[in-house]
């Protein structure tokens, strides 16, 4: 099982991370049904002294399940969007379409922020690279344990990085320092 929660001390690392994410997601599509079902899995194994201490943990559960999830796709992408196909609506054509790697800079005030952003962009089929502010890493490590445990070596966790650094380190990445700059 891979630890998706990284210590970075070098901006060269977390490129070569970010990189490493954007060639994994591009390479293998998934579904937004299939991200679906790991997420609902994922949300139904959040339970347990572990994280049931979490504070917002009940919320996820909710958020993670089928019944919350599809309608979302369904609304922006059409029914076909669930399985990957084109959705056309007047003269528009819609469908989840990867962008890439979707960085997330989450506040460090909600325990459950880190991961309520990354269900998001994984439904796009999109990879992500997620800071996680130092006061959550072992809330963060618990939660993404479960989702560890529940998705198996599959293409879902080769397109998820958590990344821990200390803030100085920005000043060293130009991507994300111009990225902080809007």
């Amino acid at each position: 099982m891979p630890d998706l929660l990284q210590q970075f001390d070098s901006a060269r690392d977390l490129t070569a991370a970010a990189q490493r994410l954007r060639e994994w997601a591009l390479e293998r599509e998934l579904t937004p049904t299939q991200v679906i079902g790991i997420l609902e899995r994922w949300g139904e194994s959040l339970r347990g002294p572990t994280v049931d201490a979490i504070p917002g943990v009940a919320f996820l559960r909710l958020w993670l399940r089928r019944g919350t999830l599809e309608p979302i796709v369904v609304r922006e992408l059409g029914v076909a969007g669930l399985n990957g196909e084109w959705h056309e609506e007047r003269t528009t054509r819609l469908r989840a379409y990867p962008l890439g790697v979707v960085g997330h800079w989450p506040a460090g005030n909600i325990e459950i922020q880190p991961l309520l952003s990354l269900s998001c962009a994984l439904l796009g089929g999109n990879a992500c690279l997620v800071r996680v502010p130092a006061g959550l890493i072992v809330q963060t490590r618990a939660l993404i344990g479960k989702l560890s445990e529940v998705a198996g070596a599959g293409p879902l966790l080769d397109r998820i990085c958590l990344a821990s650094f200390e803030h100085e380190l920005i000043c060293s990445v130009p991507w994300l320092r111009r990225s902080m700059a809007r």
